[in-house]
């Protein structure tokens, strides 16, 4: 086996003309339409059409989901029926609560005579 040094490799030229039009010049096109694109809708939605379709889109929405944060009459007296029987609840314990530390001050206030003689 006889060793020599590797071949060289071929130089291969840069053609820069061909990257800029190949490479460069498509990237910059996309991005000067994008920005174009972006502030053309900027100034479209700003101007009375943008504000237009904004509140169709504004009605349509009330019309299939309701007002926002408005509940049907139904919905009201279901969440009312609830919270009264919450409220309900909570006082019951409340008034439990209230006879447990009644029945615990007297016990503590009361004197036992058998506690006090010791022998």
């Amino acid at each position: 086996m006889i060793q020599t040094p590797p071949p060289a490799l071929p130089q291969i030229p840069f053609d820069w003309l061909r990257f800029m039009d190949n490479d460069v010049m498509p990237l910059v096109a996309v991005i000067v339409v994008g920005v174009v694109v972006v502030l053309g809708l900027q100034v479209l939605m700003k101007s009375p059409v943008g504000e237009a379709w904004a509140e169709r889109i504004r009605r349509k929405t009330r019309e299939k989901y309701g007002e926002p944060g408005a509940l049907s009459g139904e919905q009201a007296a279901v969440q009312i029926e609830a919270v009264q029987d919450q409220m309900s609840r909570i006082e019951a314990h409340l008034g439990e609560i209230t006879e447990r530390l009644d029945f615990t001050e007297r016990v503590l206030t009361k004197k036992d005579p058998n506690l006090l003689e010791r022998p």
